[in-house]
């Protein structure tokens, strides 16, 4: 959320640009849920970029290839590309008419709700056995997968990758 605010703050009409497209390229995507996910994180770098902090964007370079590749993982963040569409649209009318605020409680809603699909989706995962032969199935001689929400976090925390140990209840 502090990055739409700054965006908001410090937005030139060159980044309202990039912006626009960003969205307008999600507008495009909405059928083709894997494009509409890898664009969704350009709008996010995009709107990194307008908020001229560097720091933003290092850390979303960062986890450029963590997302890409593991984007089934974050799928619960883009549930309903309509809806998402309509938040990143807000956001940008928003940064549009400089209202730090207002950008600022859009993105850390969008955001929260976001956070809260994943972690039900992997509670619902925790609970529901998934059928055999899935990709995501673990393997006889894989660790056992981190379950609940500290296991989760440390998921992220290593990328993705379970460790030998780890919780799974």
């Amino acid at each position: 959320s502090e990055v739409a605010r700054l965006a908001a703050r410090r937005r030139t009409e060159d980044d309202l640009l990039n912006l626009e497209e960003a969205v307008e390229g999600l507008d495009h995507a909405r059928e083709d849920l894997t494009r509409f996910r890898e664009l969704e994180f350009d709008f996010f770098h995009s709107l990194s970029t307008t908020a001229h902090n560097l720091v933003f964007v290092f850390l979303l370079n960062s986890i450029r290839r963590l997302y890409l590749n593991n984007m089934e993982f974050f799928a619960p963040l883009v549930a309903d590309p309509d809806a998402t569409l309509a938040n990143h649209s807000a956001v940008l009318a928003a940064i549009r008419i400089q209202d730090a605020d207002e950008a600022a409680k859009l993105a850390r809603g969008f955001l929260e709700a976001g956070q809260q699909r994943i972690l039900d989706a992997r509670q619902r995962d925790a609970v529901e056995p998934r059928s055999e032969g899935t990709d995501d199935d673990p393997g006889p001689d894989d660790p056992p997968r981190p379950r609940g929400r500290k296991g989760l976090r440390e998921r992220f925390r290593r990328g993705g990758r379970a460790r030998e140990g780890d919780e799974t209840s």
